[in-house]
């Protein structure tokens, strides 16, 4: 597996059955500021100057990726640049190229600049892997041939993400155990709608005395969002609690009353299922696969992206309706058992589609 360094990368802990290799691309190293973070097209638009370490970037991405080439029967791309760097790779070996996509790739297909460029690559791929029919759709509307889509969803680790007691979960944290608490976990991009939730919780307020919002992640808007929060007067009733363990999510998750993804852009959000995993109601926007996860007022809400009064209104339902509140949590559990399996039988399901594309 080959993955770009970064000084903000938690260090990679032993796998017996995976070897990373991560590369270089820019010096001196703290410098290197293209991939992480709140994501590339983030970190770009936060820093234009960014985008002058694309090069680099993938220059170094191929010369790691070549250098790999002779143990590699098949190049499996996560990102569209490792589509990019897997087809440039099958020039030299003829290897054959497999490009999963995901919500920021979605952006990028959309985009008329460069749309012509990604038919072209994925032109030269085995197989193109989706999350969702939204995603499927733009694949075909982009030139992609139907044969060639394998449309799967994620997986979703069961066990660790379940239903426990809220009053354990808070104690464990050290949360207040008579607040209501709205939880939202994420990168910290203009994408994500962040300051849009912030705005509609400083509404509910004026009605609601005893909440709380928490905003777990970490990204190029953080202080934008404490600037936010301080100019609101919210100081006191918000928590940005940074970068999580992946391991601590479904602790975060299940000391919530309400989850809230509120995104302008989303594929298929692994963070909506592992909500609705723990039981908890949720709120979401109607973009990417959102709408095939969530029927409204069933197992979730469904409201608009970039509407605050949207997000305020939704909330106070929730709050207001402990009926609604409960019923959407059972549904929430419900579309999960029934539609959503573990990862590793997505993982054999994704195999056996893959083998049957490369025959």
């Amino acid at each position: 597996m080959i993955a770009p360094d970064d000084k903000e990368v938690i260090p990679d802990k032993g796998n017996p059955t995976l070897h990373l290799s991560r590369f270089r691309y820019f010096w001196p190293r703290k410098f290197q500021s293209f991939a992480y973070g709140a994501g590339v097209l983030s970190r770009i638009q936060s820093n234009p100057l960014r985008f002058l370490q694309a090069p680099f970037f993938m220059l170094a991405f191929f010369l790691r990726a070549l250098k790999h080439a002779k143990q590699t029967d098949l190049f499996f791309s996560f990102w569209l640049p490792g589509a990019c760097v897997g087809v440039a790779i099958k020039g030299f070996t003829g290897k054959p190229v497999v490009a999963r996509l995901s919500g920021s790739d979605l952006l990028l297909i959309q985009s008329p600049a460069i749309s012509f460029f990604v038919r072209m690559i994925l032109k030269h791929t085995r197989a193109v892997v989706c999350q969702d029919k939204t995603f499927y759709s733009a694949l075909v509307q982009l030139g992609v041939a139907e044969s060639k889509i394998i449309c799967i969803p994620n997986g979703l680790d069961r066990q660790l993400f379940q239903p426990c007691p809220k009053e354990e979960a808070r104690k464990k944290l050290g949360l207040n155990g008579n607040a209501e608490y709205i939880l939202a976990v994420g990168r910290l991009s203009k994408s994500k709608g962040h300051a849009d939730l912030i705005l509609a919780f400083k509404q509910l307020l004026s009605h609601h005395k005893n909440l709380q919002l928490i905003i777990v992640g970490e990204g190029e808007e953080k202080q934008a969002l404490q600037d936010l929060a301080q100019k609101e007067g919210l100081a006191d009733k918000i928590t940005l609690a940074g970068l999580q363990e992946h391991t601590i999510i479904p602790i975060w998750l299940n000391a919530a009353d309400i989850f809230v993804l509120p995104s302008h852009l989303e594929g298929t959000p692994n963070i909506l299922l592992e909500a609705m995993a723990c039981g908890l109601p949720v709120i979401a926007t109607k973009v990417g696969g959102v709408e095939e996860i969530i029927t409204n007022q069933q197992n979730g809400l469904l409201i608009q992206p970039g509407s605050s009064n949207e997000i305020e209104n939704a909330l106070s339902l929730i709050l207001k309706g402990p009926m609604l509140k409960k019923s959407m949590a059972q549904g929430a559990l419900s579309t999960i058992s029934t539609q959503f399996a573990h990862w590793d039988q997505q993982a054999l399901k994704l195999e056996h589609h893959i083998i049957e594309k490369l025959k």
